[in-house]
């Protein structure tokens, strides 16, 4: 497994010190900004970096993904929403 991130990511991470990301370390962090925002080659770089196990904790750990990635990874890994942080979080947070 790598240890950093690939440079082509480093503007999905404009809010964090983008060299101090670890990928075991931060991977829910990782997963889900890359669900978010990295289009395609970031979900390639996720399914090539992380096991299925990550992702799913990433998927029930995790409130930021976007409602549309969250529906998503729920019918893929077919979890229930009880199962997933996103659809815990309280109703009354609108999606940023």
């Amino acid at each position: 497994m790598m240890h950093a991130v690939p440079e082509e990511f480093r503007p999905y991470f404009w809010d964090t010190d983008f060299e101090s990301l670890d990928l075991k370390k931060n991977g829910p962090f990782i997963i889900s900004r890359l669900y978010n925002k990295g289009g395609a080659r970031g979900i390639n770089f996720v399914h090539h970096t992380y096991t299925d196990d990550d992702i799913i904790h990433a998927v029930k750990t995790r409130r930021d993904f976007h409602p549309i990635v969250a529906n998503y990874l729920r019918q893929k890994y077919h979890l229930t929403e009880s199962d997933m942080a996103y659809y815990r979080m309280q109703p009354t947070i609108p999606w940023r």
